[in-house]
């Protein structure tokens, strides 16, 4: 991996937990609040189908793409395969993400 990378930041404005959304949610005017986490775990088959994958799906792949131009994809994607490689060996070919489901009564 390039030294110059920065490992990324938790977002303070990120949703990511039940009660960063649930508060997002009362001061938007919500009541009776209720947030619900679903985890989702599934199989890799391997780092390069899953990055591949990543690469057709993930909006903010394409737009890093667009924005970095082929030739720099093309020298990063093996940097970002082998990351892959890393936590697939280390999470047993498993993945899991978590998703929340937030909702209320407007007032």
């Amino acid at each position: 991996m390039d030294p110059a990378w920065r490992e990324p930041e938790r977002s303070l404005l990120s949703l990511d937990d039940e009660e960063g959304l649930a508060a997002e949610l009362k001061a938007a005017g919500f009541a009776d609040i209720r947030v619900f986490p679903r985890v989702h775990t599934f199989e890799v088959p391997s780092a390069i189908d899953l990055w591949r994958g990543m690469e057709r799906s993930n909006v903010l792949l394409a737009l890093m793409r667009m924005r970095l131009g082929e030739a720099i994809w093309a020298a990063r994607s093996p940097e970002a395969v082998a990351s892959l490689e890393r936590e697939l060996r280390r999470a047993g070919d498993r993945l899991s993400t978590k998703g929340l489901l937030g909702y209320g009564t407007k007032r």
